[in-house]
């Protein structure tokens, strides 16, 4: 009786749907350093430059003196801090907008739209089809008259799922405490970078090293 009892349990078990989301994948903290820009967006700046210098998961960008394009994925207030950093996978919209994969998208294929136009003003058309896309900063009126951020927003509509290892989720406030500020997409070194970088930490360890043994 008691085999027939828990075979019965198992099966309720297995019988339960499971949750198709899962959680999205958080990588930890880094200190975001933002500083914005004209071309002017609506009444908001629309270039946008970050770097950051720590994290506690070994993610770095940019450095005392430059900064690297970043792009402003919310309507709330800028500011400094420390903000949770996600990867854009496929588990990304469980917990944050799903328009978020057309904005990496955007942030992926920028460059390869509005050729005549200087870099400043590609970044802002670019900027306006994310905020566009997101509904955000004045939505779809800042599309009007705007060819370049028109043609990026029609070509971003289509995309329902998106991954990219170029971008981090940057999520104001880390932890969730305190006053949330802009959110953003950051940039993700190329793994050659990091590859060189290590070499160069790595080489300068045995170069001490040798050092230390001769003394």
């Amino acid at each position: 009786m008691k085999r027939i009892v828990r075979f019965l349990a198992i099966a309720l078990f297995l019988s339960l749907p499971i949750s198709a989301n899962a959680l999205p994948t958080y990588l930890g903290v880094g200190d975001l350093d933002i500083s914005a820009s004209n071309p002017v967006v609506g009444n908001w700046y629309g270039d946008y430059d970050g770097k950051v210098l720590t994290s506690n998961f070994g993610y770095t960008f940019g450095s005392l003196t430059t900064t690297k394009e970043v792009f402003c994925v919310s309507g709330d207030l800028g500011s400094n801090g420390n903000y949770d950093f996600y990867a854009i996978d496929a588990d990304l919209s469980s917990q944050f907008s799903s328009n978020l994969y057309k904005a990496a998208w955007i942030a992926d294929n920028w460059t390869s739209y509005g050729a005549l136009l200087t870099q400043d003003d590609r970044k802002a058309e670019a900027q306006r089809a994310i905020w566009a896309i997101l509904s955000i900063n004045g939505g779809s009126n800042l599309l009007t008259n705007h060819v370049t951020a028109q043609t990026l927003y029609d070509a971003a509509l289509n995309i329902q799922t998106y991954t990219t290892n170029n971008w981090y989720f940057a999520h104001s406030p880390s932890g969730g405490i305190g006053t949330n500020y802009q959110d953003y997409l950051t940039p993700v070194p190329e793994p050659a970078t990091m590859l060189f970088l290590g070499l160069s930490i790595f080489g300068l360890g045995i170069a001490g090293r040798k050092k230390y043994l001769k003394g």
